[in-house]
């Protein structure tokens, strides 16, 4: 039986778990600000939550395509 050589560069695994931490701080971030805003604004449940869900649907896209690069 050969033993398998699990030596493998961890840099690669923290880059990818920070990013993925940028990811996810900026996504809270923006929902923090957009029920705020929402709120402010006394836009009703239904319409808010709709948008809410459109807004952070466009932001995650356009956060990710920007950590990834």
């Amino acid at each position: 039986m050969e033993i398998v050589d699990n030596n493998f560069d961890n840099s690669v695994i923290n880059g990818m778990a920070i990013q993925f931490g940028i990811y996810i701080g900026i996504l809270v971030i923006a929902i923090i600000v957009l029920i705020i805003l929402f709120k402010m604004l006394r836009i009703p449940r239904k319409i808010a939550g709709t948008l809410a869900s459109l807004i952070f649907l466009i932001i995650a896209y356009y956060v990710f395509k920007l950590v990834i690069s």
